[in-house]
């Protein structure tokens, strides 16, 4: 089977953030978590002992790493979608894929993730056809198969 679109930059963009699920998910949460109590901790201690200046640095030194633990995975996302479209918006993909390992679902696009490269396959292109060949030969020869919810 073989499959032309054009992808568009939300596509993309959560194509990434697929692809990103292991960083993006309960590992970050705890991260953020433990970064904002140390932040409150630090700043308590500041608000109890003034003179303590070595907290309020501390302090301000984890709200920038809380930050960019935050915002920084975005910005790249967006970088990279913008990197990948100046090549152009048509793709082409031709199956069955050998080594696919990974396959995402979201409402909105299939993302097929194979050692070194990905395809971002909008599902407004797919119609019940397409769709149903995805799911019954494709989809098997993953490793895995990911449902993400965004």
């Amino acid at each position: 089977m073989h499959l032309e679109y054009t992808v568009e930059k939300q596509e993309l963009l959560e194509s990434l953030h697929c692809l990103q699920w292991k960083k993006e998910g309960v590992r970050k949460l705890i991260h953020v978590c433990i970064l904002t109590l140390l932040g409150c901790y630090c700043m308590y201690i500041y608000y109890r002992e003034p003179e303590n200046i070595m907290a309020f640095f501390l302090s301000i030194m984890i709200i920038s790493v809380l930050l960019m633990v935050l915002y920084l995975p975005g910005l790249k996302r967006q970088k990279k979608a913008a990197e990948i479209l100046k090549y152009g918006r048509k793709c082409a993909v031709d199956f069955p894929i050998e080594g696919l390992q990974y396959v995402f679902t979201t409402d909105q696009v299939i993302t097929l993730q194979m050692e070194h490269a990905f395809y971002c396959i909008p599902k407004r292109v797919l119609g019940p056809q397409k769709q149903a060949y995805l799911e019954n030969n494709v989809f098997p020869n993953a490793k895995k198969i990911v449902e993400v919810t965004l």
